[in-house]
């Protein structure tokens, strides 16, 4: 019986080895860990097109660029907003901005959020952020953390590196224990002051800030290495939304959906499990992060999302995910939906934005702009008047998108009394 016995616990211990090896073949393949580390890091105005692995940008980004080609990166990846509260809000809950509302209604936060599924699953959940537009007291996610480091009611922003010395410490603390960590850097939105060590005096600031921040990351993931935690954490990089530098006459600035606005990096890391040096072309969402690393890990939830799994993508797979794309612009005042090539972004209020010229980008309720960003990628001719066809298709899609939403944008007033929109308000958004 005993021989039985060791012959069927042999042949199950093989074939379970095989089914291993199998899987292992695959891509991507399940984490080795059953609990592995989560590093999420989003960083505050950062273009895809200005990380080198990514496009021409004049900025160093060696730190990016490798962690790039460690694991897989989304070239067509887009946030859902333009500004970083409604953004991360959207990240960790794989909502539209439409329906946790963070500023016209006080909104309660949806029962499935980002941290909350981890802790489920027995992990320690913490957050470093650079800006105080995510507090806690503007930020209800905040609250689902066990942790969070933020600037508070003192400061308006923390500079990478005080990010890194608050993220440092929850490693230290937790390293014994499987963990899910958040860190925001904000130093890539104005005003610029990070060490002029990094890039020369001909470089614009924002790069020289892109690498600064480039830099800063290589030092919170060299503290990994440190720890001995870096071979067992899956890293999602991302960005909250870009930044205009001088394009569509603004300066300096993220109000409104425009490409160097809205499309951002997405890589995701994690070697031995996520395939390497593999790019994915799909139209993504920021959303998508949320119910990836759910699926991944296996973690329980029932996520109620807008966001969809990646992981056909990560295995290489030439699969469309989502039929359109959609964002918002802060406080409703525009919105966009993108299918295929094409882009339509509608202008629901007033929109005025910052220029060396006064009041040189102007955009009046009611007005909209048609772009296939295939033979005008820099978006600089409108063919709303021309191509009424396919301005009707896209309109009739945003149209239907926001039937289910709590609100509409035309005609709403913003409640005076969000905390959120006294701050940005006193910013001047």
């Amino acid at each position: 019986m005993r021989n039985g016995t060791a012959l069927f616990l042999r042949g199950t211990a093989l074939a379970f080895c095989a089914m291993l090896l199998f899987f292992w073949g695959c891509a991507p393949r399940q984490a080795p860990d059953p609990k592995p580390n989560v590093l999420l890091v989003t960083v505050g105005a950062l273009r895809a097109d200005r990380i080198r692995i990514y496009g021409a940008g004049a900025a160093e980004t060696p730190v990016l660029d490798r962690l790039a080609r460690q694991g897989t990166r989304f070239t067509q990846a887009y946030t859902v907003s333009d500004m970083a509260n409604p953004s991360c809000w959207s990240i960790l809950t794989s909502m539209y901005v439409k329906r946790h509302s963070p500023y016209h209604f006080p909104a309660k936060c949806p029962a499935e959020l980002l941290p909350a599924l981890f802790k489920k699953s027995g992990y320690a959940t913490g957050a470093c952020v650079g800006t105080f537009l995510l507090d806690k007291e503007v930020f209800p996610p905040a609250d689902s953390f066990d942790s969070y480091a933020s600037p508070g009611t003192l400061h308006r922003t923390l500079m990478a590196g005080e990010v890194n010395l608050a993220a440092a410490s929850f490693l230290e603390t937790h390293r014994t224990e499987p963990w899910f960590l958040w860190v925001h850097y904000n130093d890539l939105n104005e005003p610029y002051d990070s060490p002029e060590a990094y890039g020369s005096s001909k470089a614009l600031s924002y790069d020289r800030e892109v690498a600064y921040v480039d830099h800063s990351l290589g030092t919170l993931l060299s503290t990994l290495d440190e720890l001995g935690l870096r071979s067992r954490t899956l890293i999602a990089l991302t960005a909250d939304h870009g930044q205009a530098v001088e394009e569509h006459l603004l300066s300096n600035e993220h109000q409104g959906l425009y490409e160097e606005i809205v499309h951002v990096p997405l890589i995701i890391s994690y070697p031995g499990v996520i395939p390497a040096d593999r790019v994915a072309t799909q139209l993504v969402l920021t959303l998508d992060i949320m119910p990836t690393l759910a699926a991944l890990l296996s973690l329980k939830t029932e996520i109620q999302g807008d966001g969809i799994s990646l992981i056909p993508l990560l295995q290489g797979r030439d699969t469309p995910l989502h039929f359109a794309i959609y964002a918002e612009g802060y406080l409703q005042r525009c919105a966009m939906v993108r299918q295929g090539s094409w882009k339509l972004i509608t202008y629901y209020d007033l929109m005025q934005g910052k220029s060396r010229r006064r009041n040189s980008f102007y955009r009046s309720p009611g007005a909209t702009e048609l772009f296939n960003l295939e033979q005008d990628p820099n978006e600089t001719e409108s063919s709303a008047s021309t191509n009424t066809q396919k301005f009707t298709q896209l309109k009739d899609l945003l149209d239907e998108w926001y039937k289910d939403s709590p609100y509409i944008p035309t005609g709403k007033a913003p409640l005076e009394n969000s905390g959120l929109l006294i701050r940005t308000r006193l910013l001047g958004y």
